[in-house]
C-alpha cells in the first residue's frame, strides 16, 4: 500500500510542481510587467510634473514680458506726445525767426537808407 501511495505521489508530484512553477513564473512575470507598467507611469507623471512647471514658469515670463510691454507702450505714448509738442515749439521757433529775420533784413534797408541819407550831409558840413 505504501508503494501504491508513493507511486501516486510521484505521478502527482511532477505535474503539481510544474503547475506551482508556472504559477509562480506567471505571478512573476506579470509582476515585472505590472512594475514595467508603473515605471512607464511615473516617467509619464515625471515628464508631465516637468512639462507642468515649465509652463508655469513661461506663464510668469509672458505675464512680466506683458508689464514690461505695457510700461514700453505707456512710454512711447508719452514720448510722442512729448515729441508732437516739441514738433509745435519747433514750428512756433521757426516762425519766430522768420519773424526776426524779417525785422532785421528791414533794419538793415532802413540803416542802409539813414546811411544814404547821412552821408550827403556829411559830405556838406563844414571842417574844422
Amino acid at each position: 500500500m505504501m508503494d501504491l501511495i508513493q507511486n501516486w505521489f510521484t505521478l502527482v508530484l511532477v505535474p503539481l510542481t510544474s503547475i506551482i512553477t508556472w504559477w509562480a513564473a506567471r505571478h512573476k512575470r506579470n509582476t515585472e510587467e505590472a512594475q514595467l507598467d508603473n515605471d512607464t507611469v511615473n516617467d509619464l507623471r515625471k515628464t508631465v510634473d516637468d512639462c507642468v512647471e515649465q509652463n508655469k514658469r513661461l506663464y510668469d515670463k509672458i505675464f512680466e514680458l506683458r508689464v514690461d510691454y505695457s510700461q514700453v507702450k505707456n512710454e512711447c505714448i508719452e514720448l510722442a506726445f512729448k515729441n508732437q509738442q516739441l514738433a509745435q515749439t519747433i514750428d512756433m521757433l521757426k516762425r519766430a525767426n522768420e519773424e526776426l529775420n524779417q525785422t532785421i533784413e528791414a533794419l538793415r534797408k532802413e540803416n542802409e537808407q539813414l546811411r544814404k541819407l547821412i552821408s550827403p550831409c556829411s559830405t556838406n558840413s563844414p571842417s574844422k
